[in-house]
């Protein structure tokens, strides 16, 4: 008998299936690409111990070195060791400055991986699977903010926004939250004034954009979208230029993520076909319009450049003081 949706409902089918894969049965190049999905959602139907209340639960997965440091300092006063830094971190007793990432699914998985490059100086991470901008500002709202500490942030989210069909005045609006919310905790104290918080780009994902394709070039068709297809570039783009004009006022450095990936052409940008033979692949999926989570291989490179970006905006800070 056809099940209804109806029947999907109810109780005695469950809900939202889960389809079963059978690794054994998938293409070998698929292997990382399954492993990644089983991994980002291991934890999403549980309740996040982080962000819910009494009032409310949430749930999500979340991945939080600060919470994970916690916890370990409870049972030991010896320190901690550090999945970013692969490092034991001291306890800290004292009000310090910290490096911290709060990203959505984009780096998502680099705290165990073998290539991680070496970080030169402690990196907390906020991690939460398909997160928009006001779940990142409560986990810096609940995680970040009672520590007093001096906060140096690189904000990495938007996308999920944004495939939700909200305007770019609605995604800036969030932001905009984060931001005033950072404000209130630098004028806490002499300590926590130099706090600062930097937004990056939001990438140009083949999912949430297209840009011209030659149809009758060789290889290329696939990339052509068809005619349901949502291109967002307009608001990605509108976002994006608000969101360099804010780190420009504060005087800070940023990632610029719409790059990644992309082709700066005289005509206009251009995706990187990494789809065609011998190409370095940018997107972990295969599926062009599916394209939407970089490779782990590009994600730990951007560890570097978030190094850099902390370094030049903490160079700047000296200056300043």
């Amino acid at each position: 008998m056809k099940r209804t949706a109806e029947d999907w409902r109810s109780s005695s089918y469950g809900k939202d299936p889960v389809p079963h894969i059978n690794p054994q049965r998938i293409r070998p190049e698929d292997h990382s690409w399954l492993l990644e999905v089983n991994r980002e959602q291991k934890y999403s139907d549980k309740v996040c111990v982080y962000c819910s209340s009494e009032k409310r639960e949430i749930k999500h997965h979340h991945f939080s070195t600060t919470k994970q440091r916690q916890f370990m300092l409870k049972h030991s006063k010896a320190g901690s060791m550090c999945p970013i830094c692969q490092k034991v971190e001291p306890e800290v007793t004292e009000k310090t400055f910290r490096r911290v990432i709060v990203s959505d699914s984009t780096m998502f998985g680099i705290w165990n991986q073998q290539e991680l490059p070496n970080i030169s100086q402690h990196m907390d991470l906020e991690c939460i699977v398909d997160a928009r901008i006001r779940h990142l500002t409560r986990a810096i709202r609940k995680n970040l903010l009672e520590s007093r500490d001096c906060l140096h942030i690189i904000v990495i989210g938007g996308l999920k926004n944004v495939e939700d069909g909200q305007t770019a005045k609605e995604i800036l609006e969030e932001f905009s939250q984060m931001e005033s919310l950072m404000e209130v905790y630098k004028r806490m104290s002499s300590f926590t004034s130099n706090s600062y918080i930097s937004f990056s780009t939001i990438p140009l994902a083949p999912k949430s954009c297209s840009f011209g394709v030659p149809k009758d070039a060789p290889g290329l068709a696939d990339w052509v979208p068809g005619p349901t297809f949502k291109n967002f570039y307009p608001v990605i783009k509108e976002v994006n230029e608000a969101l360099k004009a804010v780190n420009e006022k504060n005087g800070l450095s940023w990632l610029n993520l719409h790059l990644q990936g992309m082709k700066i052409l005289k005509s206009g940008p251009q995706h990187k076909y990494d789809t065609r033979p011998g190409v370095l692949k940018v997107w972990r999926e295969n599926a062009i319009f599916e394209k939407q989570h970089f490779t782990m291989a590009n994600k730990l490179k951007l560890v570097k450049y978030m190094q850099n970006t902390f370094a030049a905006n903490e160079n700047k800070y000296e200056e300043v003081n």
